[in-house]
C-alpha cells in the first residue's frame, strides 16, 4: 500500500479488488483532470498534456480555483476512506459484496495509511496557499 500511495499521477490512484473499485481522486476524475505531483515528477511528465485520457496539470499552482482534493498540503488517510469513491461491483461470479472481514476491501478500509500529492501548496486560490506541511513518517 505505501508504494501505491506514492504514485506520481492522480490518475494512477485506483485499486480494483475482487468485489470493489476504489478511486482515491473521484472529483478530479469526474472532471477528467489528472494532477502530476511536483514532488516525484520526472521531466517527461512536465510536458505531458494528457495522461490516461485525462487533461494533465503539473501541480495546481496555475489553477484559478482552489485545489480541493488535489491540495498537496492536505494529508489524506485510508482509515474510513473519507473522500475515496468506492464502487461495489459484486465480484467475478456476481456474488454479493458482504463486507466480509477477510476481504481485501475490508482490510484496505480498516488500514490507516497517509498520502498526499506534495508538501507545499503554491495555488494562490487555495486556503492552504504558501503553507508547507511537515509530517514525520
Amino acid at each position: 500500500m505505501p508504494l501505491f500511495l506514492r504514485a506520481t499521477n492522480t490518475a494512477n490512484f485506483t485499486i480494483l479488488t475482487s468485489s470493489r473499485l476504489y478511486d482515491f481522486y473521484p472529483t478530479l476524475k469526474s472532471r477528467r483532470i489528472n494532477v502530476t505531483s511536483g514532488t516525484w515528477c520526472n521531466g517527461s511528465e512536465r510536458t505531458a498534456r494528457y495522461f490516461c485520457g485525462l487533461r494533465s496539470h503539473f501541480g495546481t499552482s496555475k489553477w484559478q480555483e482552489p485545489c480541493g482534493e488535489a491540495c498537496p498540503n492536505q494529508p489524506r488517510f485510508t482509515k474510513g476512506m473519507k473522500g475515496v469513491g468506492i464502487a461495489r461491483w459484486g465480484g467475478v461470479d456476481r456474488e454479493l459484496d458482504t463486507g466480509d472481514s477477510v476481504s481485501v476491501g475490508h482490510a484496505l478500509e480498516a488500514s490507516n495509511f497517509m498520502w498526499r500529492m506534495g508538501d507545499w501548496c503554491r495555488n494562490s486560490y487555495c486556503p492552504n496557499y504558501n503553507r508547507r506541511i511537515n509530517i514525520l513518517f
